[in-house]
């Protein structure tokens, strides 16, 4: 159980204001060095300043699990071509983040009682929650803000 003395009651408590996001139509590869310089695992998808998805280093390890697959099912012998790497390296450097971000957010109020973010979090399985209100998204609450708040 989680010691709410601890933690705070509710997620405004908790919750990170400082968020890091990026654009929809920002490239794949301006988001790997958002996440690389800023030392994030997700990053919301803001346009006008309205939450329209989020992409983590799971959508990126899908997408790179995914070219590969394709290219060894459509090309088998990839590896000896040059036009493969660079395809994969086009495909990181111009391809839009619109392509690969997950659309459902899963998102919590700033007033919601911080056990009852840490369960949905849990049956979302989800490492990552929007702090939206009114739609707008104010803050970002991860598995790690409750770690740093337990130690």
């Amino acid at each position: 159980m989680i010691d709410e003395k601890k933690l705070g009651s509710s997620v405004s408590d908790l919750m990170s204001c400082d968020v890091v996001t990026i654009r929809s139509d920002a490239t794949i590869g301006e988001l790997l060095e958002l996440m690389q310089r800023e030392q994030v695992s997700s990053v919301p998808v803001v346009d006008d300043g309205l939450c329209v998805g989020m992409v983590t280093s799971t959508d990126l390890a899908r997408l790179i699990r995914d070219t590969n697959e394709v290219l060894h099912s459509d090309y088998p012998h990839y590896e000896d071509c040059v036009w493969a790497v660079d395809l994969a390296r086009r495909k990181f450097k111009e391809d839009p983040v619109v392509e690969i971000m997950q659309g459902g957010i899963v998102s919590v109020a700033p007033t919601d009682d911080i056990s009852q973010a840490a369960k949905k979090m849990m049956t979302q399985r989800v490492h990552h929650l929007a702090v939206m209100d009114n739609g707008r998204l104010i803050g970002f609450l991860s598995s790690c803000d409750f770690v740093r708040a337990l130690g």
